[in-house]
């Protein structure tokens, strides 16, 4: 994650805003919320699996730690908190509950049954020659199961309309891939 604070104000950096990452980095992030602050090398494959089968066959070695972060725990556990609330409780007036928990339910409850996921929607803005068309990178990064968990799923959409509505629903059916996998083992 890069950010140049010359050319930065502290109010944009402290929500996001000109900060430059990849999907993939923020997903090393994402781990390291979820597992207590270690960052392991980044894999795109693990394994190969043969539906015809079900045979399946380890491609590369299991995560290699690459660094470990120091986190207040009493900080790691707010955030922590607060993604759960994202997917788990609808916004209310008072400024609780989260952006993404209407489009993470979509009139399904329960969404994900013993498969809690916390997650984090987010909608940068960037400059654009057209004022009646702004563009936008949206977000939803978010890992799962919260209790034990052993998945980071980043969905991040270009020129999307917010993080909620365009990213979150893709996360979910991942999820829900992710679950019917488990449930046939």
């Amino acid at each position: 994650v890069g950010v140049s604070l010359l050319r930065s104000s502290t109010a944009d950096v402290c929500i996001g805003q000109e900060i430059t990452t990849t999907p993939l980095q923020m997903a090393a992030v994402i781990g390291a919320i979820a597992n207590g602050g270690e960052i392991f090398w980044p894999r795109l494959v693990s394994h190969s699996y043969s539906p015809e089968t079900g045979q399946e066959e380890q491609l590369f070695e299991p995560g290699r730690l690459r660094d470990r972060v120091k986190i207040d725990p009493r900080h790691l556990e707010l955030i922590r908190h607060a993604m759960l609330d994202d997917t788990e409780h609808a916004a209310d007036d008072a400024g609780g509950g989260g952006t993404a928990y209407a489009w993470f339910h979509q009139g399904c409850l329960p969404y994900l049954p013993n498969f809690r996921v916390a997650g984090k929607t987010g909608t940068a803005e960037l400059k654009s020659t057209s004022a009646n068309s702004p563009r936008r990178i949206t977000w939803f990064d978010s890992y799962g199961p919260y209790e034990n968990p052993r998945y980071a799923v980043v969905v991040m959409v270009e020129d999307g309309s917010f993080g909620g509505p365009t990213c979150a629903p893709v996360a979910r059916k991942i999820y829900e891939a992710i679950v019917k996998r488990e449930q046939s083992k």
